[in-house]
């Protein structure tokens, strides 16, 4: 029986393969990773290599003489999620994703104004209008060609200021701008010329989704929840998928709602848990906690808010290992260790498959050692 290699980079989990004349499609990273898989790596201190033993004894001191600890990043598999959300217990630290301000204005806008969402089968199966409000555009053009594969007719719009990005000609694009005035005059006898051809499109459609990355940009993001809203309430089917992206986002947050109940941004204390989606995020604790350990298994590089001290675990070949006072090499799951992540919507769990031996220690074992 032929064994399915999922993709651990990508938020769709989508099937890869180790022949050359396949690797075409292959995404990036994970091309990027098969290239430099057979070189060595080793544990770190301030950038100077040493033995595991050596930077586990290193961390175990940080974390003894450090007031205060943050747990950030979180981009692995369960196990590994499991083990942190020990150590982050045992020690009362905070914990976050590294994507938590995108995560945190997600639930924070749905509580207040409520949510329409739906399951990436049921945008593969029905939808006849997308709407893209991605940032990335290797995101959604990984989205397009996977809605492409169905038979279904379908629209694509992509609400974004960066026209010169979008090359596809089936991909319309409409400034933020255009689609505020689209929300205000969508119920008006008389509107925009600019605005007719959006309208008619709204009005033909028989089920509307948005599939967005949710960032910092509040407006935005209420915009189209009310917006979704108020279409429902006129009896046109609409619905919103977020997508989690990669760093398995969506396992993260799954893992801590069963441990805490919240939706991360959470702190252990003597006196339970203490959920702050406003506070507890690595700007502002920086300021009155010494030490953090960032956990990224997928990313070559990351833009991180530094601590007075550091401890990265993770992907083996990270840009700037050297900038960590310690940088420990960590099995990649789906690449080096059998492993369960969650697909971008949240629903589905992905079974990983190890395809490569590795002498790195995974996210799980290096927090057991250091426990």
């Amino acid at each position: 029986m032929k064994i399915k290699n999922n993709c651990p980079f990508c938020f769709l989990g989508c099937e890869f393969s180790l022949e050359k004349k396949l690797k075409n499609k292959n995404c990036d990273d994970l091309n990027n990773y098969l290239s430099q898989s057979s070189q060595k790596t080793h544990p770190l201190i301030k950038g100077k290599q040493v033995s595991f033993d050596i930077a586990i004894k290193k961390i175990k001191e940080l974390i003894l003489r450090s007031h205060g600890i943050h747990i950030d990043g979180l981009g692995c598999d369960y196990e590994g999620l499991k083990s942190i959300f020990n150590f982050a217990e045992i020690h009362r630290t905070s914990i976050d994703h590294m994507e938590g301000e995108n995560i945190s204005n997600l639930n924070l806008i749905s509580q207040r104004i409520g949510g329409h969402f739906c399951t990436l089968g049921e945008v593969f199966k029905r939808s006849d209008l997308i709407i893209f409000c991605i940032k990335e555009i290797n995101v959604l053009e990984t989205f397009r060609n996977f809605l492409l594969k169905s038979n279904k007719k379908r629209k694509f719009l992509v609400i974004s200021n960066y026209k010169n990005k979008i090359n596809h000609p089936d991909l319309i694009s409409l400034t933020e701008n255009v689609f505020f005035d689209l929300i205000k005059n969508i119920n008006k006898k008389t509107y925009l010329e600019k605005e007719n051809f959006f309208l008619n499109l709204f009005k033909n459609s028989k089920f509307i989704t948005f599939l967005c990355t949710f960032t910092q940009n509040h407006k935005l993001t209420e915009k189209i929840f009310s917006f979704v809203e108020n279409l429902n309430a006129s009896n046109k089917r609409a619905s919103i998928l977020p997508i989690n992206g990669k760093n398995n986002i969506s396992g993260a947050v799954q893992y801590s709602l069963w441990k805490t109940g919240y939706p991360l941004r959470v702190q252990f204390s003597d006196l339970g848990i203490e959920y702050n989606p406003l506070e507890f995020k690595s700007e502002l604790l920086s300021e009155n906690k010494e030490l953090q350990i960032y956990t990224c298994c997928f990313d070559f590089k990351k833009d991180i808010k530094m601590f007075k001290k550091n401890i990265f675990i993770g992907n083996p070949f990270f840009k700037n290992k050297k900038d960590f006072d310690v940088f420990i090499p960590a099995k990649i799951p789906g690449i080096h260790d059998k492993g369960l992540i969650f697909r971008g919507d949240g629903v589905t769990a992905i079974k990983l498959n190890k395809i490569i031996d590795s002498d790195n220690k995974s996210v799980s074992e290096i927090f057991k050692n250091i426990t």
